[in-house]
């Protein structure tokens, strides 16, 4: 698997309060959004990021030996056409991971009295026994590009998704509302329950999981069309660079994975050619695509490294 991760504070907010970790060589993403601005919101997904990091590793450094979970094995669909409930061995170590790492950072909430109230959201991906692995708690959207098709693997977790799950009229005003509040996040109550989904991984899909900054500004099949035609640090920075450009509110991160080798002969044509199409899309000159951040230094980005930011 390759992988790689970027992050930028975007073009209003004078800080960052978006985390992430990156391990190709583990099969192991983690991505976390500070909730909502709020105070305190990057200690929040500080630690989230850490906790699952530091308890997931182990959980993907043991299954390396493991067999490969033939998709006989699967447990039987929960509903949903694209993605199969997580049971049996695999699930119950993920799940504790997050009531966990939910347990310290609403441990940390208490301890620190301008934390109180914190939160964040959280959204993992493994690449565990031959299977993608996703789980996430909050609207940190995870995608799986295959043939060409969005398949998404979270369930968003804000009151605007619950309104529409429900299928009632609601007025337009009370769902732009809505949008932004979130029904689970990490720390914010004693217990919290992630959702998880499984799928059979295979050669030539990409996983991409970021914060609400991009999925708010750039819609997933966009995100796709640019994962599909750059190097994965490119599609990293160019997202960014489009969500910047149609406003940059909120802080951004993105985390691309990809399984198998792209065929870079068939791609050096059309990487040129995308590139000055996407530049003219958001109105910049091919040198300005770093600087649409407050900050001067551009994307904190890391491939396949064991850092997050």
């Amino acid at each position: 698997m390759e992988a790689c991760g970027c992050t930028d504070q975007g073009r209003v907010r004078l800080s960052n309060q978006d985390a992430f970790f990156v391990d190709a060589e583990a099969g192991i993403c983690i991505l976390s959004d500070g909730m909502g601005g709020a105070c305190c919101g990057e200690v929040a997904s500080a630690v989230a990021v850490d906790s699952l990091r530091e308890l997931l590793l182990p959980l993907q450094r043991a299954a390396d030996a493991a067999a490969i979970l033939p998709a006989a094995d699967l447990p039987r669909p929960c509903g949903s056409s694209t993605y199969t409930c997580l049971a049996g061995p695999d699930a119950q170590p993920l799940q504790d991971a997050f009531l966990q790492a939910n347990v310290r950072v609403h441990a940390e909430s208490l301890r620190q009295p301008r934390c109180r109230g914190m939160g964040a959201t959280a959204s993992v991906v493994l690449l565990h026994r031959g299977h993608w692995l996703a789980a996430n708690v909050g609207d940190s959207p995870i995608y799986l590009f295959r043939d060409r098709c969005v398949v998404p693997m979270h369930t968003t977790h804000s009151l605007e998704a619950e309104l529409l799950r429900t299928g009632e009229p609601v007025d337009p005003e009370d769902m732009a509302r809505a949008r932004h509040l979130l029904t689970r996040a990490m720390g914010v109550e004693r217990q919290v329950t992630a959702d998880h989904c499984q799928m059979p991984a295979r050669a030539g899909d990409i996983v991409c999981l970021c914060s609400d900054g991009l999925s708010n500004k750039v819609t997933p099949e966009e995100i796709m069309a640019i994962c599909l035609n750059f190097p994965l640090r490119m599609a990293c920075e160019n997202l960014i660079m489009l969500a910047n450009a149609r406003g940059g509110e909120d802080n951004v991160t993105v985390i691309v994975c990809r399984l198998g080798m792209v065929q870079d002969d068939q791609k050096r044509g059309v990487i040129p050619f995308i590139g000055r199409v996407l530049r003219r899309l958001v109105g910049v000159s091919s040198g300005a695509a770093l600087s649409l951040r407050q900050a001067t230094a551009g994307p904190l980005c890391r491939s396949g490294a064991r850092i997050h930011g």
